[in-house]
């Protein structure tokens, strides 16, 4: 069942991970991205971008979330996580410092600016974020012009799993 995990072996080959990942978010197996289009799979993720802000895509860039956001995010993928079977736990976490999964619609979050956050599934094709806030024109999807705390952008990202038998 785990053979994916077992014939493989991660390596961030792409340099997918930032230089500004954390101790405290590797603790909770949250990876800090450049890009909101890692080769691996990620269940969830922070998108900072680049350090040198020049090797990604100018709308993957993102602040350096503080620990207790960190936390949070952190949060969110014990809560996902209470899906799975102990032993796909288990293979995810021999296999990598972060929980990947091949089936996973992976949640990426950006930290646009200070209370200020968006979210992106990793099957959308566009580089589009969430919520849209378009600078200069008439927003036409309707969606909030004021920020988003990470609380709420959490909410509107994933919503829980339904009642369990």
């Amino acid at each position: 069942m785990f053979d994916e995990y077992y014939r493989r072996k991660w390596e961030d080959v792409d340099g997918d991970i930032s230089p500004e990942q954390t101790e405290h978010a590797l603790s909770l197996r949250i990876p800090f991205l450049t890009t909101s289009h890692p080769r691996w799979n990620y269940i969830t993720g922070i998108v900072v971008g680049s350090a040198d802000r020049s090797s990604s895509f100018w709308i993957d860039q993102g602040l350096i979330p503080t620990d207790d956001e960190v936390s949070e995010v952190g949060e969110l993928l014990t809560s996902y996580n209470t899906y799975y079977r102990q032993s796909f736990l288990d293979a995810m976490r021999q296999f990598a410092p972060y929980d990947i999964d091949g089936g996973a619609n992976g949640m990426y979050f950006r930290k646009v600016s200070e209370g200020d956050w968006v979210y992106r599934k990793r099957s959308w094709e566009s580089p589009q974020w969430h919520p849209f806030r378009p600078v200069g024109i008439d927003n036409p999807y309707k969606e909030p012009d004021e920020p988003m705390s990470l609380t709420a952008v959490i909410g509107k990202a994933f919503s829980g799993w339904g009642v369990r038998a």
